[in-house]
């Protein structure tokens, strides 16, 4: 990345624990190629009303390619996070995705989507991942987020409640299409947005992933 472009925070460093209704922790992270797994494992979790209402039909596997599209994404144009629950082993169990892409014709604009297995839903997870994703869009140049989803669909229209006063909402048939402009950041998102950038925040999460190294030494000041 050209070193004056204002730094991400929602890269491939980004870390975070959330704890959700009931006490459960998970942690947000951004997907990765490896997690075709997960995703293969989530899917099976979902029920049937789940999958319809996410792939508006019914779906039972992936494909190899659709697999490749979903796990290896740019993280610019193409944007995916998860959120995992960690075993006792440092296993990790997938529990929601959510991503944007950024539409071909309209770069300023990006279609959303929050997936959440079952067992995970009405838990306040849903509002925390699209709060981030409204986020990691705005710092890549999305200020709009269009979306469509099935008139049954209550708990994405009751999600999309928050931006419901500045939306453009158009209904055919069965498929609402809501569109709505990315709101602008409060000052207490954009203290912690400066912080989770900063060189020193990224130092404390690069030791507790291991990926930096702690050296323990005496001050030359100290007393031998």
């Amino acid at each position: 990345m050209n070193s004056l472009q204002p730094k991400l925070r929602f890269d491939e460093t980004y870390c975070e624990t959330m704890e959700i209704e009931g006490g459960q922790e998970v942690v947000l992270r951004l997907v990765r190629p490896s997690d075709k797994g997960l995703l293969l494992e989530g899917l099976g979790r979902l029920s049937p009303q789940s999958r319809r209402f996410r792939f508006m039909g019914a779906r039972n596997s992936f494909t190899q390619e659709e697999l490749d599209y979903l796990c290896d994404v740019d993280g610019l144009d193409h944007f995916a996070m998860g959120a995992v629950v960690k075993g006792e082993d440092g296993s990790e169990e997938g529990v929601a995705i959510a991503r944007f892409v950024r539409s071909k014709d309209r770069p300023e604009a990006a279609e959303p989507a929050v997936t959440i297995i079952d067992d995970y839903q009405s838990k306040g997870l849903g509002k925390i991942l699209l709060k981030r994703l409204v986020a990691a869009a705005r710092e890549r140049g999305i200020r709009v987020f269009h979306s469509e989803f099935l008139r049954s669909n209550f708990k994405v229209a009751q999600l999309l409640d928050d931006y419901a006063e500045s939306s453009v909402i158009l209904e055919e048939g069965d498929v609402v299409t809501v569109e709505f402009p990315l709101p602008k950041p409060r000052l207490g998102e954009r203290l912690s947005d400066a912080l989770h950038r900063s060189e020193i925040y990224r130092a404390f999460v690069d030791i507790a992933r291991g990926a930096l190294p702690v050296r323990f030494g005496r001050s030359v000041n100290a007393p031998k």
